[in-house]
């Protein structure tokens, strides 16, 4: 990461973004899915890898939000990006296109009847006791599976599969970003690129919100101590002469 941030300045924001993908993500989606369900504590650590990564790529500082950098490099947070490794892996399964040991952990849930949603399958839930178990792919699988839509469950093709599942795990990620970044760009009339605001003007509405509230707390201060001022000045003494 240090190397990329001296070499920033002379790579376009793509190459940066593919030098990072390549020499960073990898290596925090490597064996990514054995940390589903992890403490808060063990994601956070990656998590602020990854936004000094995007930091790095778009040039910004240490105090910058990352959350609308990923958004505009199109990066996933790392808990979705465990979700969506669980989720491939879980497709495999599903397709006999991945190893017999993982494809024999998960269950199709029977179904008695016909019904229209027939075609998207859904997984046996295991009951397990501790929060450890929920942490292995016997349970990850049909947990992550079942939560999907069912037009992405229906998907036969692996490519569009991973297009469709990334788009939703995409929107689930950002859908609380401060305001919204989608609604924001449009009520407010702010220039956007493939649907996100410039990473520039969120940082200036940001600012914009901050210094309202540090003024706030002045005006705020300052009509308290007027008040105990005036109070205290109009306040007969009481001292005996």
């Amino acid at each position: 990461m240090h190397a990329i941030r001296h070499i920033r300045s002379l790579l376009s924001v793509d190459l940066a973004n593919t030098l990072a993908c390549s020499l960073i993500l990898s290596r925090i989606d490597y064996c990514n899915a054995l940390l589903y369900h992890a403490p808060q504590y063990t994601l956070s650590k990656l998590q602020r890898v990854q936004n000094c990564a995007a930091r790095a790529v778009m040039e910004c500082g240490g105090r910058t939000h990352a959350k609308p950098l990923l958004r505009q490099l199109h990066w996933l947070p790392v808990e979705f990006r465990i979700q969506h490794k669980v989720a491939t892996m879980t497709f495999k399964s599903i397709t006999a296109t991945a190893p017999e040991y993982i494809t024999e952990l998960i269950h199709l849930r029977a179904v008695n009847r016909t019904l229209r949603s027939s075609c998207a399958p859904l997984l046996v839930l295991p009951n397990v006791r501790t929060e450890f178990a929920k942490r292995s792919f016997f349970y990850a699988a049909p947990a992550v599976w079942n939560s999907l839509p069912a037009d992405i469950r229906c998907t036969n093709d692996f490519k569009t599969f991973r297009s469709k599942l990334k788009t939703f795990l995409f929107d689930a990620a950002f859908t609380e970003l401060w305001p919204d970044v989608a609604s924001a760009s449009e009520s407010l009339g702010l220039p956007s690129e493939n649907g996100a605001i410039q990473v520039e003007y969120c940082i200036v509405l940001y600012c914009i919100v901050l210094y309202c509230i540090v003024l706030y707390r002045i005006v705020l201060y300052c009509i308290v101590f007027y008040c105990i001022t005036v109070g205290a000045i109009g306040r007969p003494s009481t001292a005996s002469y």
